[in-house]
């Protein structure tokens, strides 16, 4: 069994759950241009929520997985026929640099109505060594390897049939382990909660316009720290500056 370690800058990370801010998304495996929201989280990449209590006492626990849904017009072949509708969805988690902006991991169940095939996507970062693929293990179920299918400009997607047991597997599981090979050879791994993704996978889609939001709203801070750090760079900067003679002025002695 080959073992993987996160890469040490990849710890901290954002993402966007429905009505809450807990980590980032990536756009390669949206629908359209929305893509999902997420609010920075201290020192690691975000664990499952924590169960919160209701009003009435039950325990209601949110997720780290998203589901959108759109209708798309698909032309057909046949002249003067008219086009086909058809429901696309999306059940993913998908995380953010939160100092950058940059995709980290996406992982997404993809549906396609009429169609009885499920589609399994997972981005992650540029910079993979594409022959070994990338590895995928539920627990401490046995790791599949799945190969690459493409690269964009800000991730490389591996992109399979989600046999119902991988499904099945998702629904019952803990957490997803992905395991990568960087262009240096080094292992790099993902961690991936699964809390949640049962309930999100057979539930309704999030609001569209409520999910925008989220999405501008934690660009926005990332946009923020971004500025924040610049001029913390550039204070530093200049305290780092000593200019020529200094010292020196109060060292002469008056004869």
């Amino acid at each position: 069994m080959v073992s993987f370690k996160r890469k040490n800058q990849w710890a901290v990370s954002v993402t966007v759950i429905p009505g809450l801010f807990m980590g980032l998304a990536a756009g390669a495996f949206l629908l359209s241009p929305h893509a999902l929201a997420q609010q920075p989280t201290a020192k690691k990449a975000p664990a499952a929520a924590p169960a919160k209590k209701s009003a009435a006492g039950t325990k209601t626990v949110t997720s780290a997985w998203v589901k959108l849904c759109e209708n798309q017009n698909v032309k057909s072949k046949e002249p003067k026929a008219e086009a086909k509708k058809r429901t696309v969805c999306l059940t993913h988690h998908e995380r953010f640099h939160p100092n950058t902006g940059q995709p980290l991991i996406s992982v997404a169940i993809r549906q396609i109505s009429e169609v009885k095939k499920e589609t399994l996507m997972i981005m992650v970062p540029l910079r993979r060594l594409l022959k070994p693929g990338l590895f995928l293990k539920v627990d401490k179920e046995k790791s599949l390897s799945l190969p690459y299918s493409y690269c964009t400009a800000v991730g490389c997607v591996a992109e399979v049939v989600a046999t119902p047991e991988i499904v099945s597997a998702f629904k019952k599981g803990q957490e997803i382990s992905i395991g990568t090979i960087d262009v240096a050879r080094r292992k790099i791994g993902f961690k991936v909660p699964l809390t949640g993704f049962s309930s999100t996978y057979k539930g309704p889609p999030i609001d569209r316009d409520l999910y925008t939001k989220a999405r501008k709203d934690m660009f926005m801070k990332i946009r923020d720290r971004q500025i924040e750090l610049a001029k913390r760079a550039a204070e530093a900067g200049k305290k780092k500056k000593v200019p020529a003679g200094a010292g020196q002025a109060g060292s002469k002695k008056t004869p």
